[in-house]
């Protein structure tokens, strides 16, 4: 029986988990198609891998990638056959999640703030600026990042353009750009509650200031590019602020990017050895890609073909789930826990079922992938087209 830790259920560090050689679906393909956006923003529902693959795209894009990391993609597509732009940027993360869950509007924006802040500072250690609060410092060094803690967004704009001024090129990561709007807008009643409604459509809004901020940095050639990843298009279709930002969900070159074709999951399944080895292993596999195929087949995203992709973090739950023995028991047509026979409510409560707020968050009154499921739904991908932001008369840094 392989262990538990085999299935990264919950994880997304991508180096690792090539570096403990657990389990790992290759999607590495679809960078050179990725690449032919500079702008972009990638949706998917809840658990569908984004995290794990700006980690990917991190790695392979960085400078500082040593040639060891590298090795880490040995064995995959990219690493037979990389592209020109591979090692060629110093890259940036941002995550918005890190604004949420603070009590109040006032206390999220300053989280945000000091994110962005910290994050700043990682860059600044990692390759080797030098970094002042005073703002008068860019006037004899044009290489100095100015940290204003109040001010998150003058912060990275100083950022940006000191690495233009060393001659190198950024890149900006942001994941989970949506989670500040969503905990506004949709993880409550009453929006208009306490300013939330405000805190996203208000001209000083941080996700507005945000998204216009970018807008001024590509213009000025200070930003060679940027990938965005969410549940939901809440921003990205703003006439003002961020119409230079691609949406590139629905395209068919890489609408398998993300999720378990059936293949992978054969394969996950034959790595846990279930049962006796012959006649009850063979029935136990069987057993155990039904119940994946039942509950969490059927996506359709453009570009997917007839079998569908499968949740990558609902199945890594199921596999990870299926190590233990005991689970076994919904594999065994003679057992009263029999998968066919116990309520489906119980099987995607083993299987981590999401919260009503996150499905509701993901079925938004727009198109949704097409999916062709038989048992309890996971959630489903939403394209909402609220337009969000609308341009800030930005800080000047010279």
């Amino acid at each position: 029986m392989i262990d538990q830790a085999f299935f990264p259920y919950g994880r997304a560090a991508f180096q690792t988990i090539r570096r403990k050689k657990q389990f790992f679906v290759d999607n590495t393909a679809y960078i050179k198609e990725f690449e032919k956006n500079p702008l972009q923003c990638f949706t998917r529902p809840p658990r569908w891998g984004k995290s794990l693959l700006i980690q990917i795209l991190m790695c392979y894009y960085d400078k500082a990638t040593t040639p060891d990391e590298w090795d880490l993609f040995s064995g995959l597509a990219i690493h037979k056959n990389p592209t020109e732009l591979r090692g060629h940027f110093q890259v940036l993360k941002l995550d918005f999640s890190a604004a949420v869950n603070a009590g109040s509007v006032e206390k999220m924006s300053a989280l945000l703030t000091k994110h962005i802040n910290s994050q700043c500072l990682d860059f600044v250690a990692k390759y080797g600026y030098d970094v002042s609060t005073d703002e008068n410092a860019r006037a004899t060094n044009l290489e100095v990042i100015v940290r204003d803690e109040n001010d998150g967004m003058y912060t990275l704009t100083t950022l940006a353009k000191a690495v233009r001024a060393r001659g190198e090129e950024l890149y900006l990561f942001v994941d989970e750009y949506d989670r500040y709007a969503n905990v506004c807008l949709l993880d409550r009643e009453d929006v208009d509650q306490d300013g939330y409604r405000q805190a996203v459509i208000d001209t000083d809004s941080p996700i507005k200031r945000f998204f216009s901020t970018l807008k001024i940095l590509e213009a000025q050639e200070c930003l060679s590019r940027v990938f965005v990843t969410g549940l939901l298009r809440l921003a990205i279709s703003d006439a003002y602020a961020s119409n230079n930002i691609l949406l590139t969900s629905a395209e068919r070159a890489v609408g398998p990017a993300l999720g378990f074709p059936l293949e992978e999951i054969k394969r996950g399944v034959r790595a846990l050895e279930l049962g006796a080895a012959g006649e009850e292993r063979e029935r136990f596999e069987a057993e155990a890609l039904a119940l994946i195929e039942n509950y969490f087949n059927g996506y359709r995203f453009p570009g997917v073909g007839d079998d569908g992709l499968y949740c990558p973090q609902l199945c890594l739950k199921v596999l990870h789930a299926l190590c233990d023995e005991k689970n076994q028991v919904y594999l065994d047509e003679k057992g009263d826990r029999f998968w066919r026979k116990v309520a489906p409510e119980e099987i995607m409560q083993q299987a981590g079922r999401p919260s009503l707020r996150t499905i509701r968050r993901c079925f938004a009154p727009a198109r949704v992938a097409t999916r062709g499921h038989q048992g309890a739904a996971p959630p489903l991908q939403g394209l909402c087209g609220v337009s969000l932001v609308r341009p800030r008369i930005a800080r000047q840094v010279q």
